[in-house]
């Protein structure tokens, strides 16, 4: 169907509104956006596939700013509208900055670091410090520490 004048389809003229939030472990690379339509008529109702597109999640300059994408026709590739989407990602803060061991004694420890330079949209809430076990596995010394330094203590020759 074509509006005459060009001998493209003609662009719906309506817009819709939507808040989308989802909850992820791991950002997926991308969002497939797919723009359905339903023909309705006396005998019944059917669904059809107006447009799609492909929005990249991982690509930070878009994070937290309005960005406008085409929505073309899968079978011509036309474009049959816009999608308009802020996109706000929030990770696990970066890795810690400039670890120091310090007073060092026979039985402890002391760690300083500073924090992340990158929040990655999610402030710091606190910082897990883990030893590991000569040979073995991780062990948490603390959870949920609110500061940037930790002193370890109990340490054996040998051990962790």
């Amino acid at each position: 169907m074509t509006d005459g004048s060009d001998g493209r389809a003609p662009k719906l003229g309506v817009a819709f509104r939507e808040r989308l939030s989802m909850r992820l472990e791991r950002l997926p690379s991308c969002v497939l956006a797919l723009l359905w339509g339903r023909r309705s008529s006396v005998f019944g109702a059917e669904d059809h596939l107006i447009g799609v597109r492909v929005i990249p999640l991982r690509d930070r300059s878009l994070h937290g700013r309005l960005a406008d994408w085409d929505i073309c026709d899968p079978a011509t590739n036309e474009e049959v509208g816009t999608l308009r989407l802020r996109c706000s990602v929030a990770s696990a803060p970066g890795p810690i900055q400039l670890p120091l061991i310090d007073d060092a004694t026979p039985d402890s420890v002391t760690l300083h670091w500073s924090p992340p330079v990158d929040e990655n949209g999610r402030p710091v809430t606190g910082y897990r410090v883990s030893v590991r076990q000569p040979c073995g596995d991780w062990v948490v010394a603390c959870e949920r520490l609110p500061s940037t330094s930790y002193e370890l203590r109990g340490l054996v020759a040998g051990q962790a």
